[in-house]
């Protein structure tokens, strides 16, 4: 039987929240699109411990969250690992899955809050439809309103990086000494990839312009392409290795600018405050509507049709604003 709403109470009772679930299995551009709700989480419960179901690899951007009380990977145990602590008074789905929303009910919590349109009649609170071009984050935010909170103020994604990797960015980029301009030529979304030659004269025109450092991105998958722009420049650039997460996010840091094609790295570098753009042939506002600051959209229907000196032409407009 689904059970739409709370039966014995119109709102939370916030004295009531000692425990708190949080889940979201996604990947890691969606999973940082959660982290200003946890701030705002840890501020309105702030002696509550808040746990987070995610992912092995998203997982990481989670890592040295001060607003997180502990990260429970999920894994085959999952189940069994949630019923063992089954002692939690809020859970929150922002997955909304069969699996997810079983981990909500397996919780024990009083209060089980789930997404529009996803009840598996494990839930008693229920976001309501979003408004047209909202925005993921404020979507996850107006779940506050829905049990009685008003006082949350926290909206853009944050990564936290603890000292010994930020002096692995320092030592790793330490002969560079002008300043960083970081572009990822490729991305896991088939068919919105710019090509590799216009990242290549891209990365030629900011050398020469900026007098910056170069370096090229690459995650598994793409040596291919990062190594065709490598080729392709006529200018001094670094190819970065394919690193680890936590240690692509350090370097990312340190970067001036970062330039890329539509993906989670684009979350990852506004997370880590770092002006970005980003080139889309579709826009999803869900996803990317509500990032204005230092960070330029270009959209186009086919890839190509995006130019190098449009490309200038942002990098020009954010130097302004800096």
């Amino acid at each position: 039987m689904k059970t739409n709403a709370l039966k014995e109470d119109k709102i939370l009772i916030r004295e009531d929240i000692r425990r708190i679930l949080v889940i979201r299995l996604a990947k890691t551009g969606d999973v940082l699109l959660t982290t200003p709700f946890v701030r705002n989480l840890r501020s309105v419960f702030p002696a509550a411990r808040i746990d987070y179901i995610v992912g092995r690899v998203a997982g990481h951007v989670l890592r040295g969250n001060p607003h997180i009380s502990e990260l429970i990977i999920s894994d085959k145990k999952i189940f069994s690992k949630i019923v063992k602590k089954r002692s939690y008074d809020l859970a929150i789905d922002f997955m909304g899955v069969e699996a997810t929303a079983r981990l909500c009910r397996l919780s024990g919590a009083r209060y089980r809050a789930g997404i529009y349109g996803r009840d598996f009649g494990d839930y008693n609170i229920l976001l309501d439809k979003p408004p047209r071009n909202t925005s993921v984050t404020d979507y996850f935010l107006s779940l506050f309103k829905k049990i009685g909170i008003k006082n949350y103020k926290h909206y853009t994604p944050e990564i936290n990086l603890i000292s010994a990797e930020k002096k692995y960015a320092d030592n790793r980029l330490r002969r560079l000494k002008n300043r960083i301009i970081g572009i990822q030529p490729a991305c896991d979304l088939k068919g919105r990839l710019w090509p590799a030659t216009n990242f290549a004269r891209l990365g030629d025109s900011l050398a020469k312009k900026y007098r910056s450092d170069v370096i090229i991105f690459q995650g598994p998958g793409e040596e291919k392409v990062a190594l065709k722009m490598k080729e392709c420049m006529k200018e001094k650039v670094n190819l970065m290795p394919v690193l680890s997460l936590r240690r692509y996010l350090a370097i990312l840091s340190r970067c001036a600018l970062f330039i890329a094609n539509e993906g989670g790295q684009l979350h990852m570098a506004m997370a880590l405050r770092v002006p970005t753009i980003g080139l889309f042939c579709s826009l999803d506002h869900k996803y990317w509507f509500f990032y204005k600051n230092k960070f330029r959209k270009i959209l186009s229907k086919n890839m190509r049709g995006i130019s190098v000196i449009k490309v200038l032409r942002e990098v020009e407009k954010l130097d302004k604003n800096e």
